[in-house]
């Protein structure tokens, strides 16, 4: 209990002189990831290949001497067991196996998270860093015959146990067939007719980006699921809308902005959050969609009250735009985007989005966790 405490209390006591520095970390931080996510792709093909396990070593060294660098001697502490775990597996100790680049990804992911959350000034207990640095610990000590299940034992405490089923080593989402209609048949008419005429606007702004196919049929699916596995607290047909509309003002963004792989500057981050504005207002101009408005104008505000375009609390969000900014994150983690080559397993997306209470409605986050297990579950089946 007193290494616990001790090594929250030192990653807290880092914050107030170290905001810069904590910038620069994280400025440097996707290049990192970048280059293992390359490096363990290679070696879920080929785990006896010396050169990539040596790369990926020495790309593991970068994201804690960097953080060293940046006298961020908590996250050191963090990164220390992934160069440990890598060199255990260099020596012939362990074995690479798909499971144990996972385990790898969810601790870069916590690191990350550790340094954006003592940026913000946000309590680290929901990372139960503590926890994963001692499944680390186990794993290490592991024999080579027992890496798969200390790693998955690894994987559990991290995740909570919430999301991993023990015989799934690679996870992603089924892509749902395309459907001709909307999804909501006993709508009125007159609502009908508006949402055959939001879903054709949402299919055509899925055209102005290559990395957004069927992302309309993905949100739809995963809304209406986790709405009725709620109980449906949340009106179908507007959220339906709300789905179909809550990224439409993305489409009078300049190309420029859609296709930048770097970060956006002010300029254009102010643009970028324009377009909860506009498909809002389209929404208020018609008839009947009130609600549905409302969900796409929040739909990136926060619980802590740091998002926009409002800055509302957490008592003053829409429980559908609650549901939609989850949603919304997964569907970006599991899937590549212009600014991030590798996607996430929806293993990793979800085990995010449980420790970001400070960000994602954990009541909303509780439903949403055994939706994917399910599709996890089928994926596996037919895998």
């Amino acid at each position: 209990m007193g290494y616990d405490v001790e090594l929250n209390q030192q990653l807290a006591e880092q914050r107030e002189q170290q905001l810069e520095d904590l910038q620069e970390y994280l400025d440097v931080f996707p290049m990192s990831m970048q280059e293992v996510e390359e490096h363990l792709q290679n070696l879920s093909r080929n785990p006896q290949d010396r050169a990539e396990l040596n790369a990926l070593f020495r790309a593991l060294h970068t994201v804690k001497s960097n953080a060293a660098m940046c006298n961020l001697e908590g996250i050191v502490t963090i990164a220390h067991p992934l160069e440990d775990l890598v060199g255990a597996i260099r020596a012939g100790a362990l074995r690479f196996t798909p499971l144990v680049g996972e385990v790898i990804l969810l601790v870069l992911d916590r690191i990350r998270l550790t340094a954006q959350y003592m940026s913000a000034g946000q309590s680290l207990a929901s990372l139960h860093l503590p926890e994963m640095l001692q499944a680390m610990r186990d794993l290490y000590m592991a024999n080579r015959d027992e890496v798969d299940d200390m790693a998955r034992a690894a994987v559990q405490k991290i995740t909570g146990g919430e999301v991993v089923q023990p015989h799934i080593t690679e996870v992603s989402l089924p892509q749902p067939e395309a459907k001709a209609d909307i999804y909501n048949e006993t709508a009125a008419e007159e609502q009908k007719e508006d949402l055959r005429f939001f879903r054709q606007m949402s299919l055509q702004l899925e055209k102005r980006s290559g990395y957004w196919e069927g992302r309309t049929d993905r949100l739809l699916q995963l809304a209406m699921q986790t709405n009725a596995a709620a109980g449906h607290p949340v009106d179908p047909v507007q959220l339906e809308a709300a789905i179909y509309i809550h990224d439409i003002g993305m489409a009078m963004l300049p190309e420029s902005i859609w296709t930048k792989e770097g970060r956006l500057d002010d300029v254009e981050l102010a643009q970028v959050r324009q377009h909860t504005v506009l498909g809002a207002g389209l929404l208020e101009r018609m008839a009947g969609w009130s609600d549905a408005a409302e969900m796409v104008l929040q739909h990136h505000e926060r619980l802590d009250g740091t998002g926009y375009p409002l800055a509302l609390n957490a008592q003053q969000i829409h429980p559908g735009a609650k549901l939609i900014a989850i949603l919304d994150a997964f569907e970006a983690m599991t899937h590549p985007r212009a600014d991030r080559q590798f996607k996430k397993s929806a293993m990793r997306a979800i085990t995010e989005l449980n420790a970001c209470a400070d960000q994602f409605t954990q009541d909303w986050v509780r439903v949403f966790n055994p939706i994917v297990r399910k599709l996890l579950a089928g994926n596996a089946a037919n895998g």
